[in-house]
């Protein structure tokens, strides 16, 4: 819910949530890792989730003129 709470905070405004229980192909835990990734490109900067969707919230709304 931390996603829906960087959001709400960017836009001001308080969302309306709907919880469900699991729907089909919901995915309760994953086994992903970055070492491959990491290793191979020899990079180790990602970007935090509230600066992804700050930024992408900024760009949704200048691309679509939405004020």
């Amino acid at each position: 819910m931390d996603f829906v709470k960087i959001i709400e905070k960017k836009l001001n405004k308080k969302l309306k949530k709907n919880y469900l229980s699991l729907q089909k192909g919901d995915i309760v835990k994953t086994s992903a890792n970055n070492n491959k990734l990491i290793n191979k490109f020899k990079i180790r900067k990602f970007t935090k989730i509230d600066s992804g969707v700050s930024s992408f919230i900024d760009w949704y709304k200048k691309y679509y003129n939405y004020k």
